[in-house]
């Protein structure tokens, strides 16, 4: 099995960016930690969970689809950027972008995200620690990655052993070494770590609840929703989008930029009329796509567990805390 000692990785990594660019984990202003090009701030290897996931990267929050000028279309539907390495991504991340890659490339397929993702090598770093709020084993996406993965790394006292996913990932490594033990070693690995996991929400039991009638609960929990779509831009598998025409006379650029289903104006239609009028409505439904099926046959939920809504949620309603109020309230 491969390893890779720490002390060599950044080496691996620069000789790498050579032929691709190389997103690794950075530390940014106040010791947030996430994706950046290599070199261009602090690279570290002492993080739990990436502040933000890795959905930017393949799906822009705002991206320019083409140019027009009159009934003229100017530029391509393909993606012309090169080859791209995401470093350090956990697991539940590389769950989420099998999630979007499902939704993406379903006819017809999406070709600005496709076009990225088809040059994008993911490499996977399994979680030795749980992060406060996470919980991936009960979304069945951690704390090792089963799939979606080119390399998967497994961090051990000196490096780490290293899980070739793809022909891709093994042409990535043609220069790290093999070295006997590594396979026993991950064996044990996520079991040691599963351990250390302790009162995760019975995401099980909130996907039966949401199945039945739960209006009465959504009317208790809108109030402390101030829509401002934090749980929905940080969530990793959330793909709402919109789109608009920046015009100048005959000539405009039409964009995609992210949306939000907790938005009054997403259901909004042409009459006037909303499907979904409260912020109630609103929540329920979103709650109900995380929790009530997946596209990706591997997995139970679009929730992959990480816990970053509960974060980022001003309201305190995350997934965590809002399951564990549903429970309860269906009891």
């Amino acid at each position: 099995m491969k390893f890779i000692a720490y002390s060599e990785i950044w080496r691996w990594l620069e000789g790498l960016s050579r032929d691709m660019e190389v997103f690794v984990p950075t530390v940014r202003q106040g010791g947030d930690v996430g994706l950046a090009p290599i070199g261009t701030g602090k690279f570290t290897l002492d993080y739990r969970r990436l502040s933000e996931s890795p959905k930017r990267l393949l799906f822009p929050q705002v991206e320019e689809m083409f140019r027009f000028r009159g009934n003229e279309v100017e530029g391509s539907y393909d993606y012309e950027g090169g080859a791209r390495m995401l470093f350090g991504i956990r697991p539940c991340d590389a769950a989420a972008v099998a999630t979007a890659d499902a939704f993406f490339r379903r006819e017809p397929p999406d070709p600005y995200y496709v076009g990225r993702r088809r040059e994008t090598v993911l490499v996977v770093v399994a979680c030795s620690e749980p992060d406060e709020g996470c919980f991936c084993p009960e979304a069945g996406t951690g704390p090792v990655a089963r799939f979606g993965f080119d390399l998967q790394l497994f961090p051990a006292e000196e490096g780490f052993w290293v899980q070739v996913g793809s022909e891709r990932g093994e042409e990535v490594l043609s220069e790290v070494e093999d070295l006997p033990d590594g396979e026993e070693y991950v064996a044990g690995f996520e079991e040691d770590v599963l351990k250390k996991f302790e009162d995760m929400p019975d995401l099980k039991r909130a996907s039966k609840v949401l199945k039945g009638d739960t209006e009465g609960f959504w009317f208790e929990v809108e109030d402390r929703c101030i829509t401002c779509g934090g749980c929905t831009y940080i969530c990793p598998t959330c793909t709402c989008f919109d789109f608009y025409d920046w015009t100048t006379g005959e000539q405009g650029e039409r964009i995609r930029t992210w949306d939000s289903c907790v938005f009054a104006g997403f259901t909004r239609e042409a009459s006037g009329h909303n499907p979904r009028p409260s912020q109630g409505h609103r929540l329920r439904r979103w709650f109900e796509h995380k929790l009530t099926g997946s596209e990706v046959p591997h997995l139970l939920y679009r929730c992959v567990g990480c816990g970053r809504c509960e974060r980022a949620c001003p309201g305190g309603i995350g997934m965590r805390p809002v399951v564990e109020e549903l429970v309860k309230w269906s009891a």
